[in-house]
This record gives structure tokens, C-alpha cells and sequence, in this order.
């Protein structure tokens, strides 16, 4: 594992919990498998900002941790460059049951959460252009 980040003092803070290596900022083409998202970029108030502007997309996945109505630039940009995509939606439901369990001590009723979200992310995408908050 590399962790790239644009500021090399957190790259290097995370990288040393894991255990990892810390690599140059951008990301270099080719030089990766999975890229994750974890920054604001591309989240529900920037849905057209990309950490990675253009790429370089050569590696296989692409997760972006934002989620919304519409798909981040960062998602269509690796697509559109044939890397498999993911958002943070599920994510966001795994977070859910999770609290749910931890809350109630009983599991989340299956894909209630899943549901949800989607139902409250196709209400965003029909109603108005903003975005949820």
C-alpha cells in the first residue's frame, strides 16, 4: 500500500499507522490498482471538482468516497478511461447498520438503509439541481 496526499505530512502520518509506503503527489500514471477518494472533491457542493483533474487513470478502481445525486467528476473521468468505479454510497449504508446495530443491539433490517438512500438520492435528482445536504 502507498498513501499519496496532497499534504506529505498527513501522506506520511497515515502511511505510518499502516504500515505503508508514501508516495509523490500526483499520483503517477500507471503507477497503481485502487485509488480511493477521500477528500472533499467531487462531494455534494463540488460534484464537478477532481482531485486528479484529467487523471492519470491507469490503474483498475477507482473509489470515491462522496456521494450524491450526481456522479462526481473523478468517478466519470476513470469510466470514461475504462476503470471500474465505485462511489461512497455504500459506504454510507454500511455506516448506517452499523449505528443501527450499535444503537438498538439489533441488526439493521436488511436493506431498509440501502433503500433509503437510494430513494432519497433519485428524490435530489428529480426535484432540483441542488444537491442534498
Amino acid at each position: 500500500v502507498t498513501v499519496h496526499a496532497r499534504r506529505e505530512a498527513q501522506a506520511r502520518d497515515v502511511a505510518a499507522s499502516l504500515g505503508a509506503l508514501v508516495g509523490a503527489w500526483p499520483v503517477p500514471d500507471r503507477s497503481w490498482d485502487v485509488l480511493v477518494n477521500t477528500t472533499p472533491a467531487g462531494g455534494a457542493t463540488a460534484r464537478n471538482d477532481s482531485p486528479l483533474p484529467g487523471g492519470p487513470f491507469g490503474g483498475q478502481l477507482v473509489y470515491d468516497l462522496t456521494y450524491g445525486p450526481e456522479e462526481p467528476r473523478l468517478l466519470r473521468e476513470a469510466r470514461a478511461a475504462g476503470c471500474r468505479t465505485l462511489d461512497g454510497l455504500p459506504m454510507l449504508v454500511a455506516q448506517a447498520e452499523q449505528q443501527f446495530a450499535w444503537w438498538t443491539g439489533r441488526p439493521a433490517p436488511a436493506g431498509v438503509m440501502a433503500a433509503a438512500a437510494r430513494a432519497r438520492l433519485d428524490a435530489a435528482r428529480t426535484v432540483s439541481p441542488v444537491r442534498p445536504s
